[in-house]
């Protein structure tokens, strides 16, 4: 197993991977959101954007490879906060990091996240953040990984008819 950064020519694979990933993800969308998930012929879109997340200069984009075939990725940002009262905080943010079901339980997720950890202190990132579905199982990996809940998202589904 190989982890490096991609490259534009892991575009096929990555959006496969990708729409592999985004599926994986409706399991633990809650119901009342699936109206929202319409598929659609996907890949163009997301080839667009993997491209535009690989060239981006405020992110990495890392693989994972075996014998040529990518079997995962994880892809982090830094930023800034925002805010009109308190000086711009720059943080890390865990955009997305997911391994094909094969290769899962083998410690993969743990090096991808390694990787964009040195290079989140590489550049002097304050602290890292992530969004993660409410049933989504990999909460208790990033428990272990050290991330808390200190914001939680409500949502009201609307009954407007």
């Amino acid at each position: 197993m190989k982890i490096r950064k991609a490259s534009n020519n892991d575009l096929l694979q990555l959006t496969e991977l990708i729409i592999e990933f985004k599926e994986e993800l409706t399991d633990f969308v809650p119901d009342e959101l699936k109206l929202f998930r319409v598929k659609k012929n996907p890949s163009n879109s997301i080839k667009k954007s993997v491209k535009e997340d690989i060239d981006n200069s405020n992110g990495l984009f890392i693989v994972i490879e075996n014998e040529e075939k990518l079997v995962g990725f994880a892809f982090g940002t830094i930023n800034n906060t925002k805010h009109v009262i308190f000086e711009p905080v720059k943080y890390g943010m865990l955009n997305d990091i997911w391994i094909s079901k094969d290769y899962r339980g083998k410690g993969l997720s743990s090096k991808c996240k390694d990787e964009l950890f040195a290079w989140f202190k590489k550049n002097n990132c304050n602290y890292i953040n992530l969004s993660v579905l409410d049933a989504n199982n990999a909460k208790h990996i990033y428990k272990k990984w050290g991330f808390k809940t200190v914001l939680n998202t409500m949502v009201k589904f609307t009954d407007f008819e």
